[in-house]
Formats: structure tokens, C-alpha cells, sequence
């Protein structure tokens, strides 16, 4: 299996897997035993690896989040926690939410297996954020740790996807809009439904930015062989499919 089919084939479940901890009923509430209010823990969780920096660092490995939005957001938070040990304690979220939603009968283990070396292999270039979670200690638990590489692999895709978002003249709001819940768009500063005129329009580029992601995105699949490529397409989407 190709690279490029890979980068294809999983970017559902690159995406929405590690999605399922981020925003969960039970990360939220962890977030507030912790003194985050409201949404906060998502963002100071994600964004924590890079250390107590100014909002706008956050802001630049973020790129979909609205700056000024995030700026209230991590300066109400700069006294909850530290920022890495928030980024710890949002790691241990999702590790308690591997052991809720994977199946014991899914083969965990051969999943980190996979992605480990995907991982490992992958440039930092223009992923802070990515290389931010690549730096965290990694679970031994193969529930655990499977998810744990697979929400640092969800960063770089992101960040590969910032990359091409920017270069197809695409705002970054108006590819949130266009592709993301309504939800999303106001937990990320950017209130207000696309124009109904623009939509077509938005679309096709947004279609073509999710093109060019998958071809930044390929290489870092060449570390494995054909025969594991695919095994990890075939992971991925079942673990898709049994965690929704």
C-alpha cells in the first residue's frame, strides 16, 4: 500500500479517534477537579507542551484557534497549573479513556507497534505542538500507549494541515466553518455560519488543501513496509468504527 493511500485511508481516524478524550464528559471534569473553567482544559492541555510561553506561540501551533480567543483562555489558566503539567495530567485523560473505549480484544499493542517507528521517523518542522506531545513520556500500557502516539500523530496531521490550509489561500475560520460542528467554530473563537455565496468556493479549496495534507503527511509512512501499511489502515478504521 502506497504512502499517499495511507495518509488517505486513516486521516478519519487520525482525526476523530484522539477527539473522543479531548472534549469528553469525563476530560472536562477532570479539568475542572483541576480549577480549569469552562473549556480551558482542552486548550491548555493541548497546548501546555510548549511550556509558560506567551499566547501567540500557542496561537501559531494552533492556527484554527482564534488568537484573541485564546489569549483570555490562557491567561485566566496561567495559575491553575503549570503549563507541562497540564499537558501531563491531559495525556492521563486520555490513557483512562483508552481503557474505557478500546476493546480488550483489539490488538493495542500491535497498533503501537505500527506507530511507533511512524512517529519516531517524523520531521518537527513547522509542528510544535507535535513535537511538544513527542516529547512526553509515552504509557506502557499498549491501550494507552497506542492512543498516546496516535493523538501525537493527530497533531502533526494537523499541523501539516495548518501548512496546506495557508498555502491554498484558505482563511483558517473559513476551513473550520466550512468542515467542522458549529460547536467547534465557537470553542475556537469563530462564531458565525460560512456565507451561503462562498461555500462552493470554500470547498474546492478546502478540498484541495486536504490533498496537498496527504502529501506532506505520506512520507512519514515510508518507515514502514507495504504489508504493515496496510495492516495499520486496517487498525485504524476498525478502531474507528468500535470507538464512535
Amino acid at each position: 500500500m502506497h504512502s499517499l493511500d495511507v495518509a488517505a485511508a486513516t486521516e478519519d481516524p487520525i482525526r476523530r479517534i484522539p477527539s473522543g478524550f479531548m472534549l469528553g464528559s469525563k476530560t472536562l471534569a477532570r479539568g475542572a477537579e483541576l480549577g480549569f473553567v469552562e473549556s480551558d482544559f482542552y486548550f491548555v492541555g493541548r497546548g501546555g507542551v510548549l511550556g509558560d510561553v506567551d499566547s501567540d506561540v500557542v496561537a501559531a501551533g494552533f492556527t484554527f484557534v482564534n488568537a484573541e480567543s485564546l489569549r483570555v483562555v490562557w491567561e485566566r489558566s496561567r495559575d491553575v497549573l503549570p503549563r507541562q503539567e497540564a499537558s501531563v495530567e491531559f495525556a492521563i485523560c486520555a490513557a483512562d479513556w483508552a481503557q474505557e473505549h478500546i476493546p480488550d480484544e483489539f490488538d493495542a499493542a500491535r497498533l503501537a507497534e505500527l506507530l511507533d517507528p511512524v512517529v519516531a521517523a517524523a520531521g518537527p518542522e513547522l509542528a510544535p505542538v507535535f513535537a511538544g506531545w513527542r516529547a512526553l513520556e509515552v504509557p506502557a500500557e499498549p491501550k494507552a500507549h497506542a492512543l498516546h502516539q496516535l493523538n501525537v500523530l493527530r497533531e502533526l496531521r494537523g499541523a501539516r494541515h495548518m501548512v496546506a490550509v495557508l498555502a491554498g489561500d484558505l482563511a483558517p475560520q473559513d476551513a473550520l466553518r466550512y468542515h467542522s460542528p458549529s460547536v467547534i467554530w465557537d470553542l475556537f473563537g469563530w462564531p458565525g455560519q460560512l456565507e451561503a455565496s462562498r461555500v462552493r468556493q470554500v470547498g474546492k479549496r478546502w478540498q484541495s488543501a486536504i490533498d496537498v495534507t496527504n502529501q506532506l503527511l505520506a512520507p512519514v509512512f515510508d518507515v514502514l513496509s507495504d504489508a504493515e501499511r496496510g495492516e495499520l489502515v486496517t487498525l485504524l478504521q476498525y478502531l474507528l468504527t468500535v470507538t464512535s
